[in-house]
């Protein structure tokens, strides 16, 4: 399976665990934020079903030896639970579910619920998240804990456990990786050729994994061709345009000789909030979404449904591989996995790293 990442930054490559804030103090705004989260993640449509039909769930994931551990908070349930993930992947849409399915499964006894996990994770986005540093959030269900992503900054770590105690998350369940917050790239270094040449050059066919430029914006990777309404359009990220969640009819270019392929043509309103402290603590528009839509106006060739497929892949995005495959220049988009599983390896193509992979 391949997954286009809009957003390149560095990945998490250590693991900390948390330690007890000294004597800096909570503001207000946060302990009087009211922790009314009620965000749709479809992409976890499935765990919350699970968690509906036995409160005691508490998640799945791929361990190193290929099987499916189903988490549980009561051991009583773990055969109601093992045959029901079972059951639920066996019947399920997604053909990668279906395949787990067959998978050796196990059950595994875990101290927090999905349901718990997932509501201390909403917190973090709806306070945490959008702190300067701050790279990510997310539901581990290996750790059973909920991770966040941070530089390694033991000052803001500090002030991130304040938060999370303020706002009723158990220390125990906070755990910490060493990561960076993306950043759009600020000048054209890197732009994808046509197939056999280098992806540090101009091209004459666009698709998923090339460069873009936008005007009075940020230079970034597209994600991938296809038809809308019976247009050809280009899928982009909107923090790259001029107006980030705003329709602004700005243009897309190619990187190299500046042509204009392109138009805004939908970049949706906000449909929630993150709130951060800039210096102080302030809320700001935000949705499930950070892609922008781009009218293509026919002067540039695309290939619907494809990303660039490079000569070869690696894990350092800081020694990229730009080179275009001669033989099989494109990996064609042909499914949507609906959901994903701790343990899978996912693997994206970007103008500035290359083709690169990792495991969730």
């Amino acid at each position: 399976m391949l997954m286009l990442l809009l957003l390149m930054g560095g990945a998490a490559c250590e693991n900390w665990e948390p330690t007890a804030p000294s004597s800096l103090s909570v503001t207000d705004p946060i302990r009087l934020a009211a922790p009314n989260v009620t965000l749709d993640r479809p992409d976890e449509a499935e765990f919350v079903s699970l968690a509906t039909a036995i409160p005691s769930f508490a998640g799945y994931f791929l361990d190193a030896t290929g099987q499916v551990v189903v988490q549980m908070t009561k051991t009583e349930d773990f055969g109601k639970g093992v045959g029901t993930v079972q059951h639920r992947f066996a019947s399920h849409r997604d053909a990668g579910l279906r395949m787990l399915s067959r998978r050796p499964m196990v059950a595994r006894q875990a101290r927090y619920t999905f349901a718990e996990l997932s509501a201390w994770r909403d917190l973090v986005y709806e306070h945490i998240l959008g702190m300067p540093g701050v790279a990510f959030d997310d539901v581990d269900e290996a750790r059973n804990r909920v991770t966040i992503g941070l530089p390694d900054d033991p000052t803001l770590r500090q002030k991130v456990m304040v938060i999370t105690k303020a706002l009723g998350i158990p220390t125990d369940a906070i755990n910490f990786e060493l990561a960076r917050r993306s950043t759009p790239m600020g000048s054209a270094i890197h732009a994808a050729t046509d197939p056999g040449g280098s992806i540090a050059g101009t091209y004459s066919t666009v698709g998923g994994g090339y460069q873009i430029n936008h005007t009075g914006g940020f230079n970034c990777t597209a994600t991938v061709a296809a038809d809308f309404a019976s247009t050809r359009v280009l899928l982009g990220a909107s923090h790259c345009s001029i107006s980030r969640y705003a329709l602004d009819n700005g243009d897309i270019t190619n990187p190299v000789i500046g042509a204009v392929m392109g138009t805004e043509s939908s970049d949706p309103t906000p449909t929630s909030s993150f709130c951060q402290w800039d210096p102080w603590y302030s809320c700001y528009p935000a949705r499930g979404s950070d892609a922008a839509l781009y009218t293509m106006n026919g002067t540039m060739p695309t290939v619907r449904g494809g990303i660039a497929r490079l000569t070869s892949s690696q894990r350092d995005p800081n020694v990229p591989n730009l080179t275009v495959a001669t033989d099989y220049p494109w990996f064609y988009v042909t499914s949507v996995a609906y959901t994903h599983v701790v343990g899978e390896q996912v693997q994206k193509v970007g103008a500035e790293t290359g083709w690169t992979y990792g495991w969730i």
